[in-house]
């Protein structure tokens, strides 16, 4: 065998290799990819309950929604309060956005209170919470 055939051979040999570690990293690194953008939080609310306005909110209905983490994972999640015939709700801390800022892990709740000011015909609705990971 001549030293140019042995030369050959070693280097289709290390192409070889280093073909084959390569392809194995990029499985590696695309199959960690996936699995952790597949996770998420699932965030549900529960309706309106009504409830007593705390003392001083010079509100005529407060309303509890139940917020729950039914995801595999631990998430901060953000609320929006949503109103219909030009009421004006707020939530207790104030304005219309909630921000839970602690993670909430997974299987567990937290309570938010919204107040209302009766809309255009006078009369008082539940208003809509609408909540998702942040």
């Amino acid at each position: 065998m001549r030293s140019g055939e042995r030369q050959g051979s070693l280097l289709y040999h290390v192409a070889f290799i280093l073909l084959v570690s390569a392809v194995a990293i990029a499985i590696g690194l695309f199959a960690r990819a996936v699995r952790q953008t597949s996770v998420q939080a699932e965030i549900t609310v529960a309706d309106a309950e009504p409830v007593d306005c705390p003392t001083g909110e010079r509100a005529p209905a407060c309303f509890r929604f139940e917020v729950r983490n039914l995801g595999p994972e631990a998430a901060q999640i953000g609320c929006r309060l949503h109103t219909t015939d030009g009421a004006l709700a707020e939530f207790l801390t104030g304005g219309d956005r909630y921000e839970y800022a602690p993670q909430l892990p997974p299987g567990l709740a937290f309570s938010i209170v919204a107040k209302v000011q009766p809309g255009i015909d006078g009369t008082v609705h539940a208003p809509t919470v609408a909540c998702s990971p942040s």
